[in-house]
């Protein structure tokens, strides 16, 4: 019989099982190393999520499925907290909410993701700006969720904010701000250099900023500013600068170096303020400081020589009086007094210019006066000189000395003639201007509303701007010394001022010269000017005359005067003894004479302690004329006798008060 295998059925049957059982086994197996190895995957991409520096989440039907640590900290939420949570509760309004989701919606229907930048609220309440990514899980199933990612970008708009304000700042300041490379080549300019220097953007950028070098520096000026950059320290100070149009401006300059974190100089920065009217008016101020100082020391030496002039003036008179003509003594005395009347003349025009002038003010009619004045004005200057009066202050006023008007156009002209020796044109013109708050930018001592402005023009040499700055001081002369005393304009200048106005003056070497003269309009009404001439001095006196004077020679002056005229007088030295001796002789005075200015009290202060208990007749007598704060307490019609007088105006004085 024929052997065929050695296995049974049932051992066949046997080993199939154990192969079953093997190849299950080794499934099974496999599916545990593939468990094991998605986990081991999700687990590295949690990792590596965790570990990213934007937060990344899911959200699935509008609800956070997981996020990142790095999403928890920027919301403000413990990990894990924000798991199973209302998307919508990260926004700070629903609208908004809205608003991210059509726009996500959108985005990833059509390209799979999308980007936007939003707010959202952390949960502190804290609300930041954020830039949000979203892109779906399975571009074919939209609903099976999204991918997001969010990033922190508060700090990164508050710069963009800053810088953003920063550059509005710079295009909107008012003072010029330019930048340069490190080759000093500029960079940047903002609209204000342009305002500035005249100079658009494009015509400058790429350039050296010597196109701005004025020519009013050195170059060794403009070295030391470079050393000072190079050496890495900021420069300040003033620099004359030329504009487009060739115009000077002055500015004041701060100029920083750039340097990076290494130290390296890397650009340069300029700030640069446009300071040229600044310094115009501080060259105003100091001019009308410097005038107002030496009229306050011409005023005082003027009324010290005013004193000593009465004493030459008074004794010649009396001397003159007792010698008879024949004698060489006589015509001695009379040179005396004619150097003395000159140089009293002199002295008023100091008093003048000081605003110490006694004056007669009343309203005149500037076309009118300037019409009066010009017979005489046509006289005084050369038939080669070109005379034209143009009036056009029509009915325009002011309140003042009619004879300080005729002082001022004299002056002027006499000025105007000896600047044309070769012949040219003089105009006299008027008008009347409004001084508003603009002009009042460039003038700010002046006052608002209505001015006369009377113009005085001529075509003569010219001044350069040194001269014009000295030409109102007193002395100060670029004439020869036989020509005049250098008095004349500084008397126009404190005529002007005295009566709150303002004189200006413009001139070029070789292009003439031209002064405006803005006096201030009145309302007071006109009154007819008095034709009435003092009171004789008639026959000797025999009242009874108080005389306070401080000074020991103008008092024995008066003294010798009055009695031998026949008064009876009593003498003071100052203010109390002048009130104590009146208090003695109560009853027994008729005049009291007074000098205005007296040690420890005034002739103002005697006349108000006096005027309380008599109306005695009062003459005051004055070196100058009162301070602004006598004035406003001495009656308008108070009698005044001038220094230096002579006896026979003192004693003319004194019977036209007597009668």
């Amino acid at each position: 019989m024929k052997r065929t295998s050695g296995k049974t059925d049932g051992e066949s049957g046997t080993e199939a099982q154990r192969a079953d059982q093997v190849r299950a086994r080794d499934a099974a197996r496999a599916g545990h190393d593939a468990v094991r190895a998605l986990r081991a995957s999700e687990a590295t991409l949690r990792g590596v999520m965790n570990a990213a520096p934007i937060g990344i989440g899911l959200v699935t039907d509008r609800v956070i499925g997981w996020t990142n640590r790095k999403m928890s900290g920027i919301l403000g939420y413990e990990h894990g907290e924000l798991e199973g949570m209302s998307a919508r509760r990260l926004y700070e309004s629903a609208e908004e909410y809205e608003r991210v989701g059509r726009i996500k919606h959108d985005e990833v229907r059509r390209t799979g993701a999308g980007m936007i930048q939003t707010r959202m609220v952390r949960k502190d309440g804290i609300v930041i700006d954020v830039l949000l990514s979203s892109a779906a899980i399975d571009p074919a199933d939209f609903h099976a969720g999204l991918v997001f990612t969010v990033m922190d970008i508060t700090e990164m708009r508050r710069g963009e904010e800053t810088r953003r304000r920063l550059a509005a700042a710079i295009e909107q300041a008012a003072e010029a701000i330019i930048t340069f490379d490190r080759r000093a080549r500029v960079e940047y300019v903002n609209p204000a250099f342009e305002r500035i220097t005249g100079f658009a953007r494009d015509e400058v950028v790429g350039e050296l900023p010597t196109f701005m070098e004025s020519g009013a520096h050195s170059q060794s000026f403009y070295q030391r500013l470079w050393n000072t950059l190079l050496g890495g320290d900021p420069w300040h100070g003033r620099v004359v600068n030329r504009r487009k149009d060739g115009e000077h401006v002055e500015v004041e300059c701060s100029i920083a170096p750039l340097k990076d974190d290494e130290e390296t100089i890397t650009g340069y920065i300029e700030v640069m303020r446009d300071i040229t009217r600044e310094v115009h008016l501080e060259k105003q101020l100091r001019q009308a400081q410097k005038m107002e100082a030496v009229g306050q020391l011409a005023g005082g030496v003027a009324h010290d020589f005013n004193n000593l002039l009465q004493v030459i003036l008074g004794n010649a008179d009396l001397a003159l009086r007792e010698i008879p003509p024949e004698q060489t003594a006589y015509s001695d005395i009379e040179q005396i007094l004619r150097a003395g009347k000159r140089a009293s003349t002199l002295v008023s025009h100091l008093l003048a210019f000081s605003r110490r002038q006694p004056i007669q003010p009343r309203v005149v009619a500037i076309d009118e006066q300037v019409a009066a004045i010009e017979p005489i004005l046509r006289r005084m200057i050369s038939e080669s000189i070109e005379l034209v009066f143009a009036a056009g202050a029509g009915g325009g006023a002011v309140y003042i000395d009619p004879g300080e008007i005729e002082q001022i156009l004299i002056n002027l002209a006499i000025n105007a003639r000896d600047a044309m020796p070769e012949g040219g044109r003089l105009d006299f013109r008027t008008s009347i201007v409004t001084i508003d708050e603009a002009f009042r930018d460039d003038h700010p001592w002046a006052n608002e509303g209505d001015h006369v402005l009377i113009e005085v023009a001529d075509t003569g040499l010219g001044m350069p701007p040194d001269v014009v700055e000295r030409i109102f001081e007193p002395f100060f002369s670029t004439k020869g010394i036989d020509k005049g005393s250098g008095l004349g304009l500084s008397m126009v200048y404190g005529i002007v001022k005295r009566h709150g106005g303002i004189i200006e003056v413009e001139s070029e070497p070789g292009e003439g010269t031209t002064f405006r003269l803005y006096l201030p309009t009145t309302d007071r009404e006109f009154s007819p000017e008095s034709a009435a001439e003092p009171a004789a001095a008639n026959g000797e006196g025999s009242e009874t005359i108080l005389v306070a004077e401080d000074q020991e020679q103008v008092l024995n002056l008066a003294v010798k005067v009055l009695e031998r005229a026949g008064y009876r007088v009593i003498t003071a030295r100052d203010g109390e003894e002048a009130l104590a001796r009146y208090d003695e002789h109560a009853g027994e005075i008729d005049l009291l004479l007074l000098d205005v200015m007296m040690p420890k009290r005034g002739g103002v202060s005697v006349f108000e302690q006096i005027r309380l208990q008599s109306d005695v007749p009062i003459l005051f007598s004055s070196g100058y004329s009162f301070d602004p704060e006598s004035d406003r307490r001495i009656p308008a019609n108070a009698a005044i006798i001038q220094k230096p007088y002579t006896p026979g105006m003192l004693l003319e004085s004194i019977r036209g008060i007597l009668g």
